[in-house]
């Protein structure tokens, strides 16, 4: 009996949502309902916005029938209710430009139906040879061109799943021995006789012809939202005596809506405007006003690594997106230290630009760096070995990510400075910096190693990702001694800084999304290609600049304090 009232239910939701959701109605009750996708539980909330932002680049969408753009979760509702309603929306995503155009579709627009893509003979034949490929290979490296076919492959498989309702898998099972959760209809189906199918389906179809004669306007909010925290309670009561902690389900909610670290990127960017803003007007005031911005900004960001932490029930370096948010996170806590050892904003102004970017990038790219909590692949489930190999290994990339911003300064004083002079104390921070990257890149690879010797039997194989990790620590090996042995000044040291920093680059970005290959091959991606070559070159050519500078101009003394 219980299932047919959830049944009821959720049919008299339906009969609002086959309409539309009324703009001020409440959906927290639904938000928080849990749902199996993607190897874990989680609630709907936060899979209508991944389905969204998968399928769409975004998360919000106006449908045909809408005056206006609604949130993942109101359309994601309205798909549940009445999938026929949406079949020829334009919500497939279409990114690639020559892709567009190998299928002859309107190369002016992005978004597609489901069958100007299903149905497209060029699609189903580069989906096929992709097919071969992944049949042949264990990991084939797809060049650009398969990697979108892939892409948008997913997103008509996610598409199909969401109109035949087999993804809304939201009642857990009902006995120890099954891991697999249902949906509405396949619950109200399992183990039932003929009589007891007759008794729950009679009230389904006569809501169903209640829902076809339902009015297209006039609903009322108030009767919507009874409806909806009736329909979340009762699902709450059935798992109860599961392992679904609703806790967790409601901090994921209020993570995902509060973005703690576009808040973070946000407050830095202030802290950052602030302290240009006071170089040489209330410096005092300035200084004080950007540690407090610099020191929210940490704690969003703290916070949000929490959040993700009890979510997952694992430390947040598993993927590009988190090794990414994590290498921001530490730079500034670097920054945060050694500024309040030294007080010569150098090192905020250093790391300002490093978490701005690397926040922005992450929040603003989802089709590149996916920040959706996933469960771990096999290789990585021993969080002891993840912390103390995986963890060091990131938190140096922000070390050196820190060096090559001071090193930009010292680059920036001699460019535009009167007399090329730069603070001699900017090499130390340099070198200090280094130390602290060369320390936790040394420790990471070595218990890497006995990682290895443990997962796979032995300690090194020249693997990629192995091998760039030894490249770049050999580089700032290099650097530092070099300059304890007097083989280069401490503008060498800056030179040194950015030039092993492109390598971290390569061990960082170039192994996971460029060679794709080898035992790591695990934590590969694809694009953003462009920015990071834009960065090189930029790069490159700001440190060349300042090398001109350098040897035509005086030279000041530059000497680091051992």
């Amino acid at each position: 009996m219980k299932m047919i009232w959830i049944m009821t239910v959720w049919m008299a939701l339906t009969v609002t949502l086959r309409a539309e959701i009324p703009a001020g109605a409440d959906l927290s009750d639904l938000e928080r309902i849990p749902i199996q996708n993607g190897g874990r539980i989680k609630p709907l909330y936060s899979f209508a916005e991944e389905s969204f932002q998968m399928l769409t680049g975004g998360t919000t969408f106006k449908p045909g029938f809408a005056d206006y753009r609604q949130g993942a979760l109101r359309n994601l509702l309205l798909i549940w209710a009445n999938p026929d309603r949406w079949s020829a929306e334009e919500i497939i995503l279409v990114d690639h430009a020559p892709l567009r155009e190998e299928m002859g579709l309107d190369p002016t627009r992005k978004m597609f139906a489901i069958h100007e893509i299903a149905g497209n003979e060029v699609f189903r034949k580069k989906f096929a040879e992709n097919q071969k490929l992944r049949a042949r290979e264990r990991n084939p490296r797809f060049d650009k061109m398969q990697r979108e076919v892939n892409n948008v492959a997913n997103r008509l498989h996610l598409w199909e799943s969401l109109l035949q309702g087999d993804v809304f898998t939201i009642v857990p099972p009902q006995n120890a021995e099954s891991n697999r959760w249902l949906t509405l209809p396949q619950f109200a189906k399992s183990g039932a006789d003929p009589a007891r199918k007759q008794a729950l389906f009679k009230p389904f179809l006569e809501l169903v012809g209640q829902v076809n004669a339902a009015p297209e306007t006039g609903i009322d909010p108030r009767s919507f939202e009874q409806n909806a925290q009736t329909f979340a309670r009762e699902m709450r009561g059935l798992t109860v005596g599961t392992k679904v902690s609703h806790g967790l389900i409601g901090l994921e909610v209020l993570y995902q809506k509060l973005h703690p670290f576009r808040l973070a990127w946000v407050l830095y960017l202030l802290a950052g405007i602030v302290l240009l803003a006071t170089t040489v007007w209330q410096r005092r005031g300035g200084y004080g006003l950007a540690w407090g911005l610099v020191g929210v900004g940490l704690l969003a960001q703290g916070f949000g690594f929490v959040c993700r932490v009890l979510i997952s029930g694992r430390p947040p370096v598993s993927n590009m997106y988190e090794t990414v948010i994590w290498m921001a996170f530490i730079s500034s806590v670097f920054a945060i230290v050694l500024e309040a050892i030294y007080r010569k904003r150098y090192y905020f102004i250093a790391s300002i630009p490093i978490t701005v970017v690397m926040l922005y990038l992450a929040d603003s790219l989802p089709a590149i760096l996916d920040g959706s909590i996933q469960p771990l692949v096999p290789v990585l489930q021993s969080q002891f070995w993840l912390i103390i190999h995986v963890l060091p290994i990131v938190s140096s990339y922000g070390a050196f990510a820190l060096a090559a911003m001071l090193a930009n300064i010292v680059f920036g004083y001699l460019i535009f400075s009167k007399g090329h002079r730069v603070p001699s104390e900017l090499y130390t921070f340099i070198y200090r910096t280094i130390q602290i990257g060369v320390f936790l890149l040394a420790s990471g690879t070595i218990l890497g190693g006995v990682w290895a010797n443990y997962s796979w039997g032995r300690f090194w194989d020249w693997d990629p990702k192995e091998t760039w990790a030894l490249v770049t620590l050999l580089v700032f090996l290099a650097v530092l001694h070099g300059r304890i042995a007097g083989a280069w000044s401490g503008f060498g040291l800056a030179v040194g800084s950015v030039a092993g920093f492109m390598s971290v680059v390569m061990a960082w970005y170039g192994v996971n999304f460029l060679l794709g290959v080898g035992l790591h091959s695990y934590g590969v991606g694809a694009g953003g290609l462009e920015y990071v070559i834009t960065y090189v070159v930029v790069q490159l050519a700001f440190m060349t600049w300042g090398i001109q500078v350098y040897r035509t101009g005086p030279s000041p003394a530059d000497p680091v304090r051992d």
